[in-house]
């Protein structure tokens, strides 16, 4: 992911410095520049979904790990929580 990133701003560069060019330039550049910002905005939505993904995972993991609450006493306790061990698709 770091990898992605580091393109990601790599291609914001070479955005800037094209957007820098004289204007007699530039007309080459306009069916190309056009890709670069659809791309780019397809890479952050992917990426988006992915940190999405992870901190899903992450939650069913620490979820179906037990039941953390306080008990009578105010102290802090886990309970496990005994399951089939299959998901449901219902989520």
């Amino acid at each position: 992911m770091d990898e992605i990133e580091t393109l990601g701003a790599k291609k914001l560069e070479l955005l800037e410095h094209i957007s820098a060019l004289p204007v007699r330039e530039i007309g080459a550049f306009k069916h190309f520049r056009a890709r670069l910002f659809r791309n780019h905005t397809l890479t952050q939505s992917a990426m988006e979904g992915m940190q999405k993904a992870i901190q899903r995972t992450k939650d069913v993991a620490y979820v179906s790990a037990g039941l953390n609450t306080y008990g009578a006493n105010g102290k802090k306790q886990h309970l496990a929580v005994k399951g089939s061990g299959v998901l449901s698709r219902r989520s």
